[in-house]
């Protein structure tokens, strides 16, 4: 079955529309953990009013909200780039969105057959496995830098390393999960390298069978990462 492939106004709204999903959610998920972190910072407060800490912790947050952008400022900050102590939240996504999007250019792959499809996931999952690079180092980072040594990449490393089987330590679970992804991904690239392109349909149903399991892995290590920032 021959399927015309998409002319380039469907493409550009295709991804308009993933824009504008993204957007709603963040919009939708903001409130929530704004609301949490006002909950939270209200009740500190409230129980810390009468020790000379509280005044110290009530300066120092003042100090900080005082730098962020106010205004119509706002909205643009996020467009320049900013230090950051933690910077695996903000590399993560990479890995997830371009795991999942390779499934699913597959998936449709093996329902229309074209080639371009064929292309676009091989390209998806060599952006995942790119994209994990700087997010696990930057998680090894992130894991040493409140352990106050010299090189919190050093002491991250040690860190994970001596706890890695704890299951009651949940950023020892995240880690566990986030190996089993990596061997997956590995896999698969090699894989993949050697299956230029997918001609074969039983190769196809295979390889989409080897991107679930990826999938999986990268979301279970996503759901116990995510537990650690928004309990």
């Amino acid at each position: 079955m021959t399927i015309c492939r998409p002319s380039l106004s469907t493409l550009v709204a295709i991804a308009v529309a993933l824009l504008i999903a993204v957007g709603a959610f963040s919009a939708w998920s903001a409130p929530s953990a704004l609301a949490q972190t006002d909950s939270s910072t209200a009740a500190t407060t409230a129980t810390t009013t009468s020790t000379a800490s509280s005044a110290t912790t009530a300066a120092t947050a003042s100090e900080s909200s005082a730098k962020e952008p106010k205004g119509a400022a706002a909205w643009f900050a996020p467009l320049l780039p900013r230090p950051h102590k933690y910077w695996h939240p903000p590399l993560v996504h990479f890995p997830i969105v371009f795991t999942l999007l390779e499934f699913l250019i597959l998936a449709a792959f093996l329902r229309f057959g074209t080639g371009w499809l064929d292309t676009a996931a091989r390209w998806s999952l060599y952006l995942a496995g790119l994209g994990t690079i700087p997010a696990v180092l930057a998680g090894v980072h992130d894991a040493g830098v409140d352990l106050g040594g010299a090189n919190a990449f050093t002491d991250g490393l040690k860190d994970r390393l001596t706890n890695y089987f704890n299951s009651g330590d949940q950023l020892s679970v995240h880690v566990v999960w986030v190996s089993a992804f990596i061997i997956v991904l590995i896999i698969r690239l090699i894989w993949r390298t050697k299956l230029s392109t997918l001609t074969d349909r039983k190769q196809a149903i295979a390889f989409l069978c080897s991107s679930v399991v990826g999938c999986i892995t990268v979301l279970a290590a996503a759901q116990a990462g995510g537990i650690l920032s928004h309990p």
